[in-house]
């Protein structure tokens, strides 16, 4: 009967799925090294993979720069750049045939070359400007703006063809684009001394409005290489500074330029001051011995005019210069009338000197002042 009962429970487990319970698990000792599983008996070890050699990949190439494409043939970028070939003398002019391929294009075929002015393309940029410049509008103001952005242009003869057009604007306009043009003063940014001469000749026509460039004249009219450019930029500065005798020491200094060009400049400017040009009356009377006669002529009249403050000066060239600064100097004394019997014993003594020229007229100068 026990027995009975036990075979019956059994089947009754069976059938509704029935486990007998696990044992207990020991609780998992984080810290501890996991424990392999072990292989039963006979097991080969398990074999390692094999590493696998992945193809080389070629590391990308850095990208090319972009270069300017050159124009397609018979495009209007292709025709620009043909529309200017060089001369003879380093020069360039307009292309006949290029020419006239444009004029078949029609009316309306130069007006599309303005935007050309901007082409990455240097021989795009200078064919379409020289050939636009000749119909240049200053009351057009896509022109002029076109044209103005020519002035920062890394071609000197494209700058060139900037400036020939900014040239005939109304002053006010010339003025407001005097920052672009005052760096065509820079011979490191324009090379061409010509063009330089140019830039600071247009500033001074520009009078009391031509003042943006002051700073800009000064600077080429003591360091710059050329001696055009320097005299140019004295000119012109005299011409902008806000009061002419504040021009007094630039002139000064030029007085002792290299360039009896430079020097003729500066002694014809002090002239036109009068007595204004009092501070410089001692570097005038030294230019009476200048090797240049035109500068010579010019600083005795600049002397005369200044007028009494000059006589100290003159009688230091009248006993210390050489023969020809004694001859002008007694010249300007004798002009200055009576004021020159300030210094009359400096003249008395030249009535001894060596050379008669100068000693007769010492005599005639003392004859006339006593």
């Amino acid at each position: 009967m026990n027995v009975s009962r036990i075979m019956l429970g059994a089947a009754v487990a069976l059938f509704l799925g029935c486990r007998p319970s696990p044992p207990p698990v020991a609780p998992v000792n984080e810290s501890a090294q996991p424990v392999p599983p072990a292989q039963p008996a006979n097991t080969p070890p398990p074999v390692q993979p094999t590493p696998t050699k992945l193809p080389s990949v070629d590391k990308p190439k850095p990208p090319t720069p972009a270069t300017t494409a050159a124009p397609e043939k018979n495009s209007l970028r292709d025709l620009a750049a043909r529309l200017i070939e060089p001369t003879d003398k380093a020069g360039w002019r307009i292309s006949e045939s290029a020419a006239l391929e444009l004029e078949r294009l029609g009316p309306d075929a130069s007006k599309k070359l303005l935007p050309l002015l901007g082409d990455p393309l240097l021989e795009v940029r200078r064919g379409a400007a020289f050939h636009l410049l000749s119909s240049f509008d200053p009351a057009v103001p896509e022109q002029v703006t076109a044209f103005k952005k020519l002035l920062d242009d890394k071609d000197a003869t494209v700058r060139n063809i900037g400036f020939q057009a900014v040239k005939q604007l109304p002053q006010a306009e010339i003025a407001a684009a005097s920052p672009q043009l005052a760096t065509l003063l820079d011979p490191t940014h324009e090379t061409k001394a010509e063009n330089r001469a140019a830039v600071a000749r247009l500033a001074g026509t520009l009078g009391a409005k031509g003042a943006p460039f002051a700073d800009a004249l000064q600077k080429a009219a003591t360091s710059d290489s050329d001696d055009r450019v320097r005299a140019a930029a004295i000119f012109a500065y005299m011409q902008v500074a806000a009061s002419p005798e504040t021009a007094v020491p630039l002139l000064q200094k030029a007085l002792k330029d290299s360039k009896p060009s430079v020097r003729l400049v500066a002694t014809g400017r002090l002239r036109s001051l009068a007595t204004k040009a009092e501070a410089a009356a001692p570097d005038l009377a030294a230019a009476l011995a200048d090797d240049s006669e035109d500068v010579r002529l010019a600083a005795s009249e600049a002397l005369v005019r200044i007028g009494p403050p000059a006589l100290t000066p003159l009688r230091t060239a009248l006993e210390t210069g050489n023969a020809n600064a004694k001859k002008l100097s007694l010249a300007c004394l004798s002009a200055l009338g009576p004021a020159a019997k300030e210094v009359l014993p400096a003249i008395e003594k030249a009535q001894g000197d060596a050379d008669k020229t100068i000693s007769d007229a010492a005599k005639e100068l003392v004859s006339r002042l006593k």
